[in-house]
């Protein structure tokens, strides 16, 4: 249900072609790269009411017919709360970027009753804005998020940036920020070829370090792989080139038979203990590239932010242990609240249907 969904297999049947002689053999980083992170992934404790948000949820407010809760982002000021996520009207793929806010965590409610960001006609998110992400530099709020003129086409997703004073009002700059690097032309191994996604921002050393979802095809795999990478900026305007900075580990989720992992998706950067900590979604296909699925929420750690990623042993949350979110769970939200994590995430099922947040915790 995911609907920001840049796994579709149709548009590299050609590219996979012409690579049938690589090799199809998993392969696994070295061993001194994966260990288990400081974090426990079984620290975290869900909330007994999960989600806590779900469809429908102020739809009266927002003058929807159905909302649809999709990809939270929070950050805090004072004592509130500020929910950065994403919802259509009952499917109508006109998805845009609201905020709610809350003085617990757990119960919310939209600041401002209307959306902050939305699509721009005649512009490259004509069609829709969802996944944002939202971080404050020297007093400036900066959003990332994902458009496109077309949901059904994954080459056309782009990331776009825009600024505020408030985190309500918001200027886009004139055209997108990054998109994948050369969607029709013929492969060459590039990681971000054919899409570029789901931003994940954080402030790390008076830098912006923005991470990405990235799907390229990996000459070692011999076929496409999602993988995160990177731009840096100082000031929001001037970046640094895009980079690979986390390659699903083989051992943990290989590409190839019989479990098919695609790679990582919708990252989430924070900082802990002075180290770079990305949560992602792990996403599984089937044999034919056809059928995917968010089936866990993991981490990795780095010292730089870069390189020396350590990804853990185990997953945080499967999708498989609750109800609501037994078909995909999805789009992790991490804040360090002194000794305690907080964590949100997406998540939904298909009966009955429903898109829900949910909301579990870590104390340290």
């Amino acid at each position: 249900m995911k609907r920001t969904n840049p796994y579709r297999a149709s548009v590299f049947t050609a590219s996979l072609a012409i690579l049938a002689s690589c090799s199809s053999e998993s392969t696994r980083e070295e061993a001194s790269n994966v260990s288990e992170s400081a974090l426990n992934p079984d620290c975290f404790i869900e909330h007994p009411e999960n989600p806590i948000i779900t469809s429908g949820d102020f739809s009266a407010e927002l003058s929807l017919t159905l909302s649809t809760w999709n990809d939270p982002h929070v950050m805090k000021e004072g004592n509130t709360y500020y929910m950065y996520a994403s919802s259509d009207d009952h499917f109508n793929h006109d998805i845009k970027i609201y905020r709610l806010s809350s003085t617990d965590g757990v119960q919310w409610q939209p600041d401002p009753a209307h959306p902050v960001l939305e699509k721009s006609p005649g512009e490259w998110d004509r069609q829709s804005t969802e996944t944002p992400a939202v971080i404050k530099l020297a007093g400036t709020y900066h959003m990332f998020w994902t458009g496109y003129a077309d949901y059904t086409n994954v080459t056309d997703f782009k990331i776009g940036h825009a600024t505020s004073l408030d985190g309500v009002t918001w200027v886009k700059d004139e055209n997108f920020l990054i998109g994948p690097s050369a969607p029709l032309a013929a492969p060459n191994l590039a990681f971000d070829q054919y899409v570029v996604a789901e931003p994940a921002p954080v402030v790390f050393k008076d830098m912006i370090y923005l991470y990405f979802s990235a799907l390229g095809i990996n000459a070692e795999l011999g076929t496409t792989l999602q993988v995160i990478g990177l731009i840096t900026s100082s000031d929001g305007v001037h970046w640094t080139a895009p980079q690979p900075v986390i390659i699903p580990d083989q051992s943990l989720y290989p590409r190839g038979s019989p479990t098919y992992y695609k790679g990582y998706s919708t990252p989430h950067a924070v900082v802990l203990d002075q180290q770079l900590y990305l949560f992602f979604d792990v996403v599984r296909t089937n044999e034919a590239d056809t059928q995917f699925s968010q089936q866990n929420i993991h981490h990795a750690v780095s010292a730089n932010g870069i390189d020396g990623w350590k990804q853990a042993e185990k997953a945080i949350i499967d999708y498989r242990d609750a109800a609501w979110t037994e078909d995909e769970v999805r789009s992790p939200a991490v804040y360090l609240e002194g000794d305690r994590l907080l964590l949100w995430y997406a998540g939904h099922s298909l009966s009955p249907l429903s898109l829900g947040i949910g909301f579990a915790t870590c104390q340290r």
